[in-house]
């Protein structure tokens, strides 16, 4: 057997193996096979011998940036900055590293000073003089900084918005901390009552209005949200979500229509009012007004009689799931709730919004499926729980098993590795289990700066719309209790 036949054996069979074939071979060791080794000692937590590896290649600016990224993840700041320090001052990624080491630290002050002079032509140094403007509570600078600057700056009109709806005074961190403790110590009151200090600023009137609505007051909620929503147009989908958590779907009705504010995704929530109240006769026929929505698509969902076709109603529940939009994407599955394919895709959107005991529930009322589609969604709630073992023999245990589903049930079982959790990855992006792929990323050690940025490649993929409704319902089913 080659060589390098031998190294990918080892390589997948785990980060002690893989250690344990490079002890043996140290004078075959190679640039790129001590990038992976290292990746290896991060797995197995050896993290100095992991920077040892890297060393003798650092003139190499990637293995550089690699090492700084390590001395950071392990909080060493002093080596970090001493590392830095032996460097060339003029590679901007490397003065980038001192930059968030001062922010970490909480020097955000000499932070904005090193950023302020690169900021003319490059957007990565704006945003975070933005972050460390905004931290330092100067957000009027942090604004201005953002909207002078030419260049593309990921998620600038969220970053802007939010800016404006900050108040001087109401610090958010310390707000979510408190009231985060006091829920979780069982004392709902002092959490709401916490949160309720800071309604002036909308990202607070958000937040207390999910945990005023578990506790079981939805009305107060959104008499309270109504006014701010002209204020930050963020609030509408949270509005909308909590609006269908009335018992009544006329109270829902009369929520909805009591905002003067003109939104699509308004107008697709009252639609769905409609489709509810009418019996759920077909899909397309209450989405004629929905903006949004393109003519190709909206005449295709038009055309789904709800129930008599299978590849149409899915193909209308992925649509609105990519839109963000997982309860018109529920409902329409629930349509098909004696098909065994939709259960299974019902049961991954629950697990996928952070539904994990509504999730739990319906897996176990289904157990006789053994499809694919509920042998993932099994997976991935065993991968959000940290059971790696079952998750690996959820997989395993579909009706129909191939090579590949058999090599990734045995990759997930070794999911803490960080190694396996890549290959995992990849191999179930290769299979187009793209949300099993996320949730085994979502699951692993992102202290290891790849899978970190292989989490975070897999959550671009998404669309603007479905993160910010992961983000939402995953802090829902949080303070529900849904979440550890």
């Amino acid at each position: 057997m080659r060589f390098t036949s031998s190294e990918v054996l080892a390589y997948e069979a785990g980060a002690d193996a893989y250690i344990s074939f490079w002890e043996k071979h140290k004078d075959k060791l190679t640039p790129q096979s001590a990038w992976r080794l290292s990746g290896a000692y991060v797995a197995a937590k050896r993290v100095n011998e992991a920077i040892g590896i890297l060393l003798p290649h650092r003139a190499d600016r990637t293995f550089r940036l690699r090492i700084v990224n390590l001395y950071i993840t392990e909080n060493d700041w002093v080596s970090a900055e001493a590392y830095i320090d032996e460097l060339e001052t003029a590679d901007f990624d490397i003065l980038m590293k001192r930059a968030d080491i001062l922010i970490q630290r909480g020097q955000c002050d000499a932070a904005a000073l090193l950023l302020r002079p690169h900021c003319d032509f490059n957007s990565s140094a704006v945003a975070k003089l933005s972050q460390c403007l905004t931290e330092l509570g100067d957000f009027d600078e942090a604004l201005e900084v953002l909207e002078s600057h030419q260049g593309v700056i990921p998620n600038r009109d969220d970053l802007i918005l939010s800016l404006r709806t900050r108040v001087p005074g109401i610090d958010r961190k310390m707000l979510y901390r408190e009231a985060e403790n006091a829920w979780r110590s069982g004392d709902r009151d002092s959490a709401i009552e916490c949160l309720a200090s800071g309604l002036a600023d909308t990202v607070i009137v958000g937040l207390w209005a999910e945990y005023v609505t578990a506790a079981g007051s939805v009305a107060h909620a959104l008499d309270v949200m109504r006014p701010a929503l002209e204020r930050d147009r963020r609030l509408m989908d949270t509005y909308v979500e909590l609006a269908f958590e009335l018992p009544e779907m006329a109270s829902t009705e009369y929520y909805l229509r009591s905002i003067d504010t003109h939104s699509s995704r308004l107008e697709l929530a009252l639609a769905r009012v409609n489709w509810l109240m009418a019996g759920q006769p077909s899909i397309g026929a209450w989405l004629t007004q929905w903006t949004e929505l393109s003519d190709k698509t909206l005449e295709r969902l038009k055309g789904v009689p709800v129930g008599t076709n299978w590849p149409e109603t899915r193909s209308a529940a992925l649509t609105f799931d990519k839109m963000g939009d997982p309860c018109w994407a529920l409902e329409v599955l629930h349509s098909w709730s004696s098909d065994h394919d939709a259960q299974g895709h019902y049961a991954r959107l629950l697990v996928d919004y952070g539904m994990l005991s509504q999730a739990e529930d319906y897996i176990s009322l289904h157990g006789a499926n053994v499809g694919r589609s509920m042998a993932v969604s099994r997976a991935m709630l065993h991968l959000l729980k940290g059971q790696f073992d079952q998750a690996g023999e959820a997989l395993a245990a579909t009706i129909s098993p191939s090579p590949q589903i058999n090599r990734l049930a045995s990759l997930m079982t070794r999911i803490p590795e960080s190694r396996s959790a890549l290959r995992a990855s990849e191999l179930s992006t290769q299979m187009r289990l793209y949300p099993l792929s996320v949730a085994i990323l979502a699951a692993s050690d992102h202290s290891d700066p790849d899978v970190a940025k292989a989490f975070r490649r897999a959550k671009r993929g998404a669309s603007n719309d479905r993160r910010r409704a992961l983000a939402r319902h995953r802090t829902r089913w949080a303070i529900r209790g849904a979440v550890s």
